[in-house]
């Protein structure tokens, strides 16, 4: 079968459609078999909004969890410290912390599907992974010598992530 249509199928198999509401709690489940690239990068990307606070007695009402359209910018591996981050308003009342430039190379740019789903293919090597959030760049992960999400690509390698986007979530 097509590679594109074992792509497709992944994510329609895998991931809960989203409405212009978002859906309840989402399934995480994904299959890597079925991806449509032989190396390099896939995954989802979801939308974290409301209150994740734990609560007792149990309470259905607090935070969703949606995939979500999203421009998936892969970058060459970059520190955090060389980014000048600013606070910006994304949406009325709520800001975050992103970057308008990052300084390294912008190598791929993937864009994820409606169920969340996105795949780039990448020559071997060491990269950073930012979303595009309101005309900035957004990343909410940093590894432990610094690198802003991290993910490094083996030679036939391929490497699956989550990207949470978190600014309009509580915890």
């Amino acid at each position: 079968m097509n590679r594109a249509l074992l792509t497709i199928a992944a994510c329609l198999l895998c991931f809960v459609a989203c409405d212009e509401e978002p859906a309840g709690v989402f399934d995480p489940g994904f299959d890597g078999d079925l991806i449509g690239i032989s190396q390099g990068v896939y995954g989802r990307v979801l939308f974290w909004e409301g209150d994740f606070m734990p609560v007792y007695p149990e309470d259905d009402s607090g935070g969703k969890i949606y995939p979500v359209v999203r421009d998936v910018c892969i970058f060459g591996a970059v520190l955090h410290g060389d980014i000048e981050w600013i606070q910006e308003e994304l949406r009325p009342g709520i800001s975050a912390y992103v970057a308008a430039d990052i300084p390294a190379d912008l190598v791929v740019v993937a864009r994820s599907s409606e169920y969340g789903c996105f795949e780039a293919e990448l020559p071997p090597g060491r990269y950073s992974i930012f979303v595009r959030e309101g005309g900035y760049y957004y990343a909410n992960r940093v590894d432990d010598e610094g690198y802003v999400f991290p993910v490094e690509i083996d030679e036939g390698g391929t490497v699956c992530v989550q990207i949470d986007i978190t600014y309009m979530a509580t915890y």
